[in-house]
């Protein structure tokens, strides 16, 4: 089994619809003695509206119901996922009532067990991806953990490749560069001083980061790279502590 999880897991790197990433996760997960799968995608195009992609092989009855009742901002699971990074056990999960509806709905549509594992991507990206049975099976979920630990970084780095919208190639370096000494406070004049460019040039990529970041201004800009994971520390210059 291992030897042909593996090879369903390298078949991901050659998906490009999402469609056809549904199918491929549906056969892995119920391969592995799953009923369904439900995984979201928050990808940070936009602080106060992110961008949410939702894959899951749910009954259609949970999905429509889900999607119209508004239940994602009050899942507790993609709550848990918000905070912690180990996973989620559904047997375990706590909150409002409200919170707890969304579960208690979801049992009704045969989604009664399941563990969630937090997913957190190179750019910003979080979300969760769920695997769910219909029916108890003591012992099962610890025995799986380790597997799913193998299955989980794969299925999400396929998802963020396809689900990221088109056409977002990221920044330059030289403006991501940019954009760092703008949050570290630093003027143009002063930019242009340190990266050894004259200033027009500096406003010029500053100029494209903020037209690529769909901003408003510099400031603006910087704030949604940072969000985003446009900008990132260096190791370069790092102070490093042994224990």
């Amino acid at each position: 089994m291992e030897q042909s999880l593996i090879e369903q897991l390298m078949k991901l790197e050659i998906i490009t619809e999402p469609d056809e990433l549904t199918t491929h996760i549906e056969r892995i997960v119920q391969g592995l003695g799953f009923d369904y799968f439900r995984m979201a995608i928050i990808i940070p195009v936009s602080h106060h509206r992110p961008e949410v992609s939702i894959l899951n092989s749910c009954p259609e009855e949970w999905i429509e119901s889900y999607s119209r009742r508004g239940m994602l901002a009050r899942d507790p699971v993609v709550a848990a996922a918000r905070r912690q990074l180990t996973p989620i056990w559904w047997d375990k999960v706590r909150g409002t009532d409200e919170q707890m509806d969304v579960m208690i709905e979801a049992a009704k549509c045969g989604l009664r067990h399941g563990v969630s594992y937090p997913l957190h991507g190179p750019r910003g990206e979080h979300g969760v991806l769920s695997f769910i049975t219909e029916r108890e099976r003591p012992g099962f979920y610890l025995e799986i953990t380790p597997t799913l630990g193998m299955v989980v970084p794969s299925v999400l780095e396929a998802a963020i490749r396809i689900c990221r919208p088109k056409g977002d190639a990221g920044l330059k370096v030289i403006e991501a560069d940019c954009l760092f000494w703008v949050s570290a406070g630093k003027t143009t004049g002063e930019i242009s001083i340190i990266l050894g460019m004259p200033e027009r040039t500096v406003t010029h990529h500053l100029n494209s980061a903020t037209r690529k970041l769909g901003a408003n201004n510099r400031y603006n800009a910087v704030a949604r790279a940072m969000a985003g994971g446009e900008l990132s520390w260096t190791l370069d210059r790092v102070t490093v502590i042994d224990y």
